[in-house]
């Protein structure tokens, strides 16, 4: 769960914090996950998922494709694969409102940037 004030994401701290504390929130994990299979060369994204009907459900987390599947490292755990990015909003909270996708740490940590956002059409 990822709170702020205002329900935006807050930057995460420093990798390396959060490798060497072995603590931190969703934000910290997901970027950790980011930069160990960046490293390793998978072509990760961080994925936020917001809840506007509860911010506190907020949740950021690490995905990547292997084999042609979609996966998602999330608090550490591995899930998968999935069919889609909105399966894996919908796998965290049936009432998701919308996700953003940042292809890099630079994006998520420093600009705040979006690569690819998604509102959820709800009828």
């Amino acid at each position: 769960m990822l709170v702020s004030k205002n329900g935006a994401f807050p930057g995460p701290q420093q990798v390396q914090e959060t490798f060497r504390t072995k603590r931190g929130n969703c934000a910290d994990v997901a970027a950790l996950a980011f930069h160990v299979l960046a490293v390793h060369g998978y072509g990760p994204h961080i994925m936020t998922i917001q809840v506007s009907s509860d911010i506190r459900m907020n949740h950021a987390l690490c995905v990547f494709f292997q084999n042609g599947g979609l996966y998602a490292l999330d608090n550490g755990k591995l899930r998968g694969p999935y069919r889609n990015l909105e399966t894996i909003a919908s796998n965290h909270h049936q009432d998701w409102s919308e996700y953003h996708i940042y292809d890099s740490l630079e994006n998520f940590m420093v600009t705040h940037v979006a690569d690819v956002s998604k509102l959820r059409n709800v009828r």
